[in-house]
C-alpha cells in the first residue's frame, strides 16, 4: 500500500506550478473577496486541512485509528460564507492529495443546482489565456444542466460514470468531485458507484483512497437522534435515512464502523450554522464529531487575528462587514434595523410595505441605474446587460409553514396596500397575478404622501445611528428633505411598476424559486431576472440555504410554542453581507420574538468562543461544549427528551452528605474553627438555641473557600470527568482567563481529589456549589454572553445593568 501523500500541482510551458487552491482563489477574485477576507479565509481553510482532516497524518494504517475514519464539524455563522469556505477546503484538500471529494449539497433541486454550479465556476484549475482543462478532474453529475433537464432520470443516472474512466481518474491520480443531492436515494445512488467501481479501482492498484465527505447543512437531515429510535423496528420502523445512507457511503456492511476497504480513509465534516442537535446525539452516532470542531471567523470592526476570535478586522470598512446579530441586536438599538410590531396585522402589513418601497426608491437614487428598458429590450452578452442592470431590492414576509397561509397574506398585503377589497385579491393572488395593482397602490400613495414622507426621514434617522455606531465620517447619502419630490417619484414611476409578489413553497400554484441573475432565452439572449423588486412571502423555504439577495424588509410574523433556537436561527436570512445599505436594513417582529433573536445570538456567541478556545490551545481533539437553552426555549427539537442541567444549586441548596457517625467528622472542625475566628452570636427561636451566625455576611468567594474546605470520607470527586470539564468551559464562557483581573476565581470547580480515574459526580455536590458562586462573582464584572438573568425580566445578562 503507498502511504506518501501526494501533492497535486500542474505545469505548462508557460506558467508556474499552479495548485487547486491557487485556481480557487483566482476564480473568486471577482466575488468582492478583500485583501483580509482572503487572507482569513486561507488561515481558515488550512486549519481545516491540518488540523481536521489530516491530523493524524497522511492515511496510513500506522496512523489512523482502526476505522480509518475521522469526524468533525465546521461552524460558521447564519449566510456568512460557509461554501465559500467548503469549496477552499475541497480545493486544498486536493492539493494535500484527498483523492474524492462527495459534496452533499442541499436537499432541494434548486439548492442542489446552486452549489453544483458554484464548484462548475470555482473549483477547477485554470491556465494561461484562462483555459481551463477540464481533463484534470472528474466531475458528476457531468454538468449543472442534466439537473434542470433531469425530470424524469433516476437517482443513479445523475452519477453514472463507466469503470474505465474510473481507473483513468485513479491511474493518473485526477480527483473526483461529486456534487450529490442530499437525499437517501442520491446519497445511496452515488454509494453504489464508490462500493463498485472506484474503491476496487484503487484496491486492484493496492494504492490509498481518501475520501473527504463535506455535508452542508449538517445540523438538519444529517443528525440521527438514537434515543428517539430506540423503540422503532429497524426494519419496518420509520427509521431516518439520511444520515444511515451518508455512513453507507464508506463503511462495510453490516455496518461495524470500519470502511468498506482497508485501502479507503475517509473524513467526514459537517458544516452548519447552528451544530446544538450534532453536539447533542450520541457519540456512537456514526455522523457525531469526535475527532474535531471549528469555529470560522466573520469580518467586523474588532477582533484579532492572533490568538482567533469569532471576528476579524476588516480594513475595507462597512461595506465588506459581516452584518449579524451583533449589529441587529446590539450595536444598532436606538433606532435600530429591529422593530417591534403591534397587535394590529393590518398596520404590521402597511408599515413593513412602506418602509421596502421607501428604502427601493432609495437604492435606486443611489445607483443611478433605469428599470426603463430592462424588460422589454434583451441582450446579445452578458457584460452588456450587467454593465446597466441593478441590484436585486428584495423584501420578506416570513409566515408560517402552512402553504395556504402564505397565498392568505399575499392577498392581505395586496389589499391592504391598494385598498381593494381582500375577495378581489384573493382571486388575484389564486389566479397567478401577483402584480401590485398600479392604479390602486398609486392613489393609496398619493393620498397619504405625508405619511410616507414620514418613513423617509426615519431613514435620516437610521443613517445617524449607522454613522454612530461605526464611526463613520459622514452618514450613507439621501436626498435632502426638499428633495422627498425625487424619491416620491422613483417609488411611482420605477418601483410601483415593477413590483411584485411572489409566493415560494411547495405548493403547485406557487412561483417559481428565486431568480436574481440574467439568463439566457430560447434565442440565446440575455435577459433581465425576475426578482429585482420582489416581495416574497414564504416560510420554510426561506429557512435555510437560499438567500434572498438585496434583502433590506423583512416582516416575521413566525410564531412557536415551543420555540428552538437551531431552527430559529436559521430563520434570520436578513443576517448576511449588507454593510452597503445597512441604514435601509429592517425586521419587522413582536417583542416577544425579538427577545428570543437576542438569547438566541447570545448562546451562538458564547458556543463560538468556547470552540475558538480550544482551536487557540491548538487542541487536536472536538472540545467538550455545552450547549446552552434558556427556561422558555429549547436548543434544539431533534434529539429526545433533552432536559436541562441547571447552574444553580437552587434557591436552598442542601448538601445530602455526611461522614460516618462512627468516626471523627472533620467538617466539624471546620465549622468550629470558623465560628471561633469570627464573630458569631446566638440564634433563638421560642427562647430555644437554634444554632449560631456571623452578623458579617459572606462574600461569594469566602463562601466558595469555605465549601470546599469540606471533606467527606465516601464522596471525593477530581477533576476528571463531565462536571469538572463542564466548569472549565463556562470560565470560557464567562471570558475569564490567567490574564484577567480576578483570575484569583480560577478554577472555578476545586474538587479534593488528585486521581487521574474519572469520578462520579453528583448533582449536589458541594464543590459544584462553590463553583457556582465563583461564576457568579465573575459575572458581577463582566456582561458573560449566554446567559440569563433569571429575575422577573429573564434578561440576557449581557444586556443587564451590571451596577444594579
Amino acid at each position: 500500500m503507498t502511504t506518501e501523500r501526494i501533492t497535486r500541482t500542474r505545469t505548462n510551458t508557460t506558467t508556474d506550478v499552479q495548485s487547486w487552491w491557487d485556481s480557487y482563489c483566482q476564480n473568486i477574485a471577482g466575488a468582492d473577496f478583500s485583501r483580509s477576507a482572503l487572507s482569513v479565509l486561507s488561515d481558515d481553510t488550512e486549519y481545516i486541512v491540518s488540523k481536521g482532516i489530516f491530523a493524524e497524518g497522511n492515511p496510513q494504517v500506522s496512523l489512523w485509528e482502526s476505522g480509518h475514519i475521522r469526524r468533525g464539524i465546521v461552524m460558521g455563522a447564519v449566510q456568512s460564507g460557509k461554501t465559500a469556505s467548503m469549496l477552499g477546503v475541497a480545493a486544498k484538500a486536493i492539493d494535500e492529495g484527498v483523492n474524492i471529494v462527495v459534496i452533499l449539497a442541499g436537499s432541494t433541486r434548486t439548492l442542489w443546482q446552486q452549489t453544483l454550479d458554484r464548484v462548475v465556476a470555482q473549483l477547477t484549475i485554470q491556465f494561461s489565456e484562462g483555459e481551463l482543462v477540464e481533463s484534470k478532474r472528474v466531475l458528476l453529475p457531468k454538468s449543472p444542466d442534466v439537473i434542470g433537464s433531469g425530470g424524469d432520470l433516476r437517482p443513479s443516472d445523475y452519477y453514472s460514470i463507466q469503470t474505465a474512466m474510473v481507473k483513468r481518474a485513479v491511474r493518473q491520480n485526477l480527483p473526483i468531485i461529486a456534487v450529490v443531492m442530499k437525499n437517501s436515494h442520491h446519497i445511496r445512488a452515488f454509494g453504489e458507484i464508490i462500493r463498485d467501481k472506484i474503491v476496487p479501482a484503487f484496491d486492484e492498484i493496492n494504492r490509498t483512497c481518501h475520501m473527504l465527505v463535506l455535508d452542508d447543512e449538517a445540523d438538519d437531515a444529517s443528525v440521527l437522534d438514537s434515543q428517539a429510535e430506540a423503540n422503532l423496528d429497524p426494519i419496518l420502523g420509520d427509521l431516518k435515512q439520511v444520515p444511515r445512507a451518508i455512513a453507507d457511503l464508506w463503511e462495510r456492511r453490516p455496518h461495524i464502523g470500519i470502511t468498506i476497504s482497508n485501502n479507503l480513509f475517509v473524513t467526514y465534516i459537517g458544516y452548519t450554522a447552528t451544530p446544538a442537535a450534532n453536539f447533542l446525539q450520541s457519540n456512537f452516532n456514526p455522523l457525531a464529531p469526535k475527532d474535531f470542531a471549528i469555529s470560522l471567523r466573520t469580518p467586523f470592526d474588532v477582533g484579532t487575528l492572533t490568538p482567533r476570535e469569532s471576528t476579524y478586522v476588516e480594513n475595507k470598512g462597512l461595506s465588506n462587514y459581516y452584518i449579524g446579530g451583533e449589529v441587529f441586536y446590539r450595536r444598532l438599538q436606538s433606532p435600530g434595523p429591529a422593530i417591534v410590531t403591534g397587535v394590529d396585522f393590518d398596520k404590521n402589513l402597511k408599515d413593513a410595505f412602506m418602509s421596502y418601497v421607501v428604502a427601493a426608491a432609495i437604492q435606486i437614487w443611489r445607483s443611478g441605474k433605469s428599470y426603463s428598458e430592462l424588460y422589454s429590450k434583451k441582450y446579445d452578452t452578458q457584460a452588456e446587460i450587467q454593465s446597466i442592470l441593478p441590484n436585486p431590492i428584495s423584501m420578506l414576509v416570513h409566515v408560517s409553514a402552512l402553504t395556504k397561509t402564505h397565498f392568505d397574506t399575499a392577498a392581505k398585503l395586496m389589499s391592504v396596500v391598494t385598498d381593494l377589497d381582500l375577495e378581489i385579491c384573493v382571486r388575484e393572488i389564486d389566479s397567478g397575478n401577483r402584480y401590485i395593482p398600479l392604479e390602486e397602490v398609486r392613489r393609496k400613495f398619493s393620498n397619504e404622501r405625508i405619511e410616507w414622507q414620514e418613513v423617509f426621514e426615519s431613514y435620516r434617522s437610521s443613517g445617524e445611528a449607522v454613522r454612530r455606531a461605526f464611526g463613520l465620517p459622514a452618514t450613507p447619502k439621501l436626498p435632502m428633505a426638499a428633495e422627498w419630490s425625487i424619491i416620491a417619484n422613483l417609488i411611482e414611476e420605477t418601483v410601483f411598476p415593477n413590483l411584485h409578489l411572489s409566493i415560494i413553497n411547495s405548493d403547485p400554484l406557487a412561483d417559481e424559486r428565486p431568480s436574481f441573475h440574467p439568463y439566457l432565452d430560447e434565442e440565446s439572449k440575455w435577459c433581465a431576472p425576475r426578482d429585482l423588486l420582489t416581495i416574497f412571502v414564504s416560510g420554510n423555504v426561506m429557512s435555510r440555504g437560499l438567500t434572498i439577495e438585496g434583502l433590506v424588509t423583512t416582516l416575521f410574523l413566525r410564531t412557536a410554542n415551543e420555540p428552538l433556537a437551531d431552527t430559529q436561527m436559521q430563520m434570520q436570512r436578513w443576517f448576511g453581507y449588507r454593510g452597503k445599505y445597512l441604514d435601509l436594513c429592517r425586521v419587522f417582529l413582536d417583542a416577544e420574538q425579538l427577545a428570543l433573536f437576542i438569547k438566541y445570538h447570545d448562546k451562538d456567541e458564547a458556543l463560538r468562543r468556547s470552540i475558538i478556545s480550544a482551536m487557540n490551545e491548538n487542541s487536536l481533539r472536538a472540545p467538550s461544549v455545552e450547549v446552552l437553552q434558556g427556561d422558555d426555549f429549547q436548543a434544539t427539537g431533534k434529539i429526545a427528551a433533552l432536559r436541562n442541567w441547571p447552574l444553580s444549586p437552587g434557591p436552598s441548596p442542601f448538601i445530602q452528605i455526611t461522614n460516618s457517625s462512627m468516626e471523627f467528622d472533620p467538617n466539624l472542625g471546620i465549622v468550629a474553627k470558623f465560628f471561633k475566628e469570627s464573630p458569631s452570636v446566638d440564634v433563638l427561636a421560642n427562647s430555644t438555641l437554634r444554632g449560631r451566625i456571623s452578623p458579617e455576611p459572606l462574600t461569594m468567594v469566602e463562601a466558595a473557600n469555605l465549601l470546599d474546605k469540606l471533606r467527606f470520607s465516601d464522596y471525593v470527586p477530581t477533576s476528571n470527568n463531565r462536571h469538572a470539564d463542564r466548569w472549565k468551559l463556562l470560565e470560557t464562557y464567562v471570558g475569564i482567563d490567567e490574564a484577567s483581573s480576578d483570575s484569583s476565581l480560577l478554577p472555578f470547580f476545586r474538587p479534593p481529589g488528585n486521581s487521574l480515574d474519572e469520578s462520579d459526580i453528583r448533582r449536589n455536590c458541594p464543590y459544584s456549589i462553590a463553583a457556582y458562586l465563583r461564576l457568579w462573582s465573575a459575572c458581577l464584572t463582566r456582561q458573560a454572553r449566554g446567559f440569563d438573568e433569571n429575575g422577573s425580566s429573564n434578561m440576557p445578562w449581557s444586556m443587564v445593568d451590571l451596577r444594579v
